[in-house]
Formats: structure tokens, sequence, C-alpha cells
């Protein structure tokens, strides 16, 4: 594991400190993530766009408040399936990684009404005018916003 910088440390302690919604960790030329972040069950907001991340630790999965997260700009090539028990999530932002498709739990997320995919290196996306096609995890629900701009 790489090593987390001491201002970053910092923040997650100040944010368990005083018992913080939100987090923000974008630009911070992470590789990996530390697992002190697990510990902020209060969490509704996760920003971890703009670093250097190719996978997500599976205790990340622990916040299950979490109804906005933000992992753009990362070079993230799959996505983990306990994102998929994250069924408060009603935002997701997955633009410039390098994801090449997309599991079919993701139709899971039954509160998802934003997702961004723009600027990845998928061939095929599992949508019709905004709403998520049956696939074989069943029908899921409109999203208000997807953005899927320069898929391949």
């Amino acid at each position: 594991m790489s090593e987390i910088p001491e201002r970053v440390l910092k923040k997650i302690q100040e944010a368990k400190e005083k018992d913080l919604t939100g987090l923000d960790l974008r630009g911070r030329y992470l590789t990996a993530l530390p697992e002190s972040l697990g510990e902020l069950q209060g969490l509704t907001h996760l920003y971890l766009s703009s670093n250097q991340l190719t996978e997500l630790p599976t205790w990340l999965g622990q916040l299950h408040r979490l109804t906005h997260l933000y992992l753009g700009y990362n070079k993230l090539t799959e996505l983990p399936a306990w994102l998929g028990q994250l069924q408060g999530l009603t935002q997701l932002y997955l633009s410039s990684n390098q994801l090449t498709e997309l599991p079919a739990w993701l139709g899971q997320l039954q509160g998802l009404t934003t997702l961004y995919l723009s600027n990845n290196r998928l061939t095929m996306v599992r949508s019709v005018s905004g709403m998520w096609v049956e696939s074989s995890c069943g029908h899921t629900p409109r999203l208000d916003h997807f953005d899927n701009q320069r898929i391949l």
C-alpha cells in the first residue's frame, strides 16, 4: 500500500471528530485509500475524484449512508460488486476512468438518479432515453440525469 499523505489523514481525523457528512479528498494524487476512511459511518457525500485510484477497497462498502459518490478522473478499470449494496446512492460519478463495461448489478441501485459515465472505454451502455433497459438484474428505475457522452 502506498503512503497516505499526512494532510489526508488529518482531514479524515477532523471529519471523524466533527462527525461530518461530507469529505472532499479530490486531487490528492491518492493511489490507495486509508482504512480510517471506513470509520466515517455518517458520510453521505464522498469526493474521491481526480486521484490515481485503480481499485476501491471492500471496506469502503461499509459506508451505507452514502448518497453521493464521486469517483471521476481516476484509473478504475472495473467496479467492485459491493458498490451494488450501497442502496442509498442517488448520484454516482464515474466519468474519465478506464471502464470498459458496466456490471449488471448497477441496476440494483434503485435510488440512483444521476450517473456520469463520459470519457471511459465503454463500448455498450444499457440505456435507452435515460432508462436502463431490462437486464439480468431486472428493470431499473429511470435516471433523471444520464451522461454518456463520448462512449466508443
